[in-house]
């Protein structure tokens, strides 16, 4: 991974009273990790609530008071189907595509991921997806050395090719959806 996810735990309590205490913390971690960073911004007796204010490369958007225990899991889930099949960008664009925003939304979507959807990452437009169709599928049709070949509207044969929607743009390339 690129980024290491981390999220910015703030003491809840004390920022109701005016007092930013916050740390950041990488993940994932482990609980030991978590109630070290906890004493330190004073989460105790007292001051039992904690907040995230703010989150980075965590794959899904993060909410405030999203549960720090399920967002770890769900990291280690999204960093061993990374490391397992080499492409956390399938992942982030599944997330996109099916606009997963919370935690419990991830880890469904991630048992199902590896048998439903295939990420392109050099494709970025309809036109990439036409050359990608002509390319694979057409070439003992139509060589690309051909005169032809520079007649070809990619773009409409990438659009029209998409008509069941079988494949989605995202930020991180064209996601093929298998149904």
């Amino acid at each position: 991974m690129k980024n290491e996810p981390k999220i910015l735990i703030g003491n809840l309590g004390k920022y109701n009273k005016g007092v930013l205490v916050d740390e950041w913390i990488s993940l994932p971690c482990t609980d030991e990790e978590l109630d070290n960073l906890y004493k330190r911004i004073g989460i105790n007796e007292q001051y039992e609530e904690i907040h995230i204010c703010d989150a980075e490369d965590c794959f899904i958007e993060v909410g405030r008071y999203e549960n720090v225990n399920a967002l770890n899991e769900m990291i280690v889930a999204c960093m061993e189907f990374g490391n397992e099949f080499g492409n956390e960008n399938l992942i982030k664009a599944v997330f996109e595509h099916e606009d997963v925003d919370s935690v419990s939304e991830a880890m469904e979507v991630l048992e199902r991921i590896e048998n439903n959807y295939c990420l392109h990452e050099d494709i970025h437009s309809y036109e990439d997806y036409g050359y990608y169709i002509v390319d694979n599928f057409y070439t003992h049709e139509i060589k690309e050395d051909s005169f032809l070949y520079g007649y070809i509207n990619f773009e409409d044969i990438g659009l029209t090719s998409n008509l069941n929607g079988e494949m989605v743009l995202t930020d991180y390339g064209c996601l093929e959806i298998r149904r």
